[in-house]
């Protein structure tokens, strides 16, 4: 959706500047033989003829081999490639619309003024930072719109990779924005690479009377027919652990969409406890042994009067 609304402001722009550049034209064509204007007007509408003819062949190129050549090959260019290169295009044309004395003094002036260089670059670090960290994310092509990552704690689908961040919506409904230096100084566990399909894992745990081959076949039978629930590889339940009171068991599955990963994992246990009920498998609760010392006061009150009586017996001797 926002890659179609991206090239339809796209196409938009260059039909406006095509139709610009042309009614530009026809306004010097008809000033000329009139004589309308002086010469300062004449250049003026010269360079913002050229500048419009020019943005309108940069954007015309830019679908062609950003979109429709990509399209044929069923390939996806990123965009915030084609961004940059309308950005250093726009750049470019303006400069040399202007004339090579204003693109010297322009040019000049960065390079000499170390002052407005330095505040430019500490101004800039962090957006540049990001930026260049947005390019290096769509040349690796790690991942790209529509898959499922983590960073950090935050995880979510990919929306779009923009000029500074990175846009993920969670399984809430929430939008959050990522910035792209992060993306690539922490750890991304991208859920649809290589494939979409994934392997969810549970605990379940059972009484030891159980014999475990009876527990597996159950656990294995229920689970069957699950709605995205993968049947090859099949589910399978296996011990994993003798606790204190039950021995747990892992069930594995594999699913096909990563989003209904919570949904799948409910209906499983759900299935998991009503064949458990079905079959009398006992899901035993922790238990512990307490032993408990009663506080006996007779007891203690008539060893108090024993040792009472010793002492008396020792002292009158």
């Amino acid at each position: 959706m926002r890659q179609s609304e991206e090239n339809r402001r796209r196409a938009l722009a260059q039909l406006v500047f095509a139709v610009l550049a042309t009614s530009l034209s026809l306004v010097r064509v008809v000033m000329l033989p009139l004589g309308w204007g002086d010469r300062f007007v004449h250049r003026t509408l010269g360079v913002m003829d050229t500048v419009c003819l020019a943005l309108a062949i940069t954007l015309t190129l830019i679908r062609l081999f950003f979109e429709v050549i990509p399209g044929r090959f069923e390939k996806r260019v990123p965009p915030i490639i084609a961004e940059v290169v309308v950005m250093v295009a726009f750049i470019i044309i303006i400069l040399s619309a202007l004339g090579d004395s204003v693109a010297k003094n322009v040019s000049s002036l960065v390079a000499t003024s170390a002052v407005l260089t330095a505040v430019l670059g500490l101004a800039l670090q962090s957006t540049l930072s990001n930026l260049f960290a947005g390019l290096a994310l769509q040349m690796d092509r790690a991942f790209s719109s529509g898959d499922w990552i983590q960073v950090g704690q935050r995880e979510g689908r990919i929306m779009e990779v923009r000029w500074r961040s990175t846009a993920l919506r969670t399984k809430d409904g929430d939008m959050v924005l990522l910035p792209n230096s992060k993306m690539l100084s922490e750890d991304v566990h991208n859920f649809s690479r290589p494939l979409e399909r994934r392997r969810v894992w549970l605990k379940v745990s059972f009484h030891y009377r159980h014999p475990p081959n009876d527990v597996k076949a159950i656990i294995a039978e229920c689970i069957r027919g699950i709605p995205g629930v993968m049947t090859n590889p099949a589910p399978d339940c296996f011990p994993r652990e003798f606790g204190e009171s039950s021995i747990t068991y892992a069930v594995r599955l594999w699913i096909e969409k990563y989003e209904r990963t919570a949904e799948i994992e409910g209906e499983a246990l759900t299935r998991i406890w009503y064949a458990a009920k079905r079959a009398n498998l006992e899901i035993p609760f922790p238990t512990r042994t307490l032993l408990m010392q009663t506080d006996d006061g007779s007891k203690r009150e008539a060893d108090t009067k024993a040792e009472r009586a010793r002492r008396i017996d020792v002292l009158s001797r």
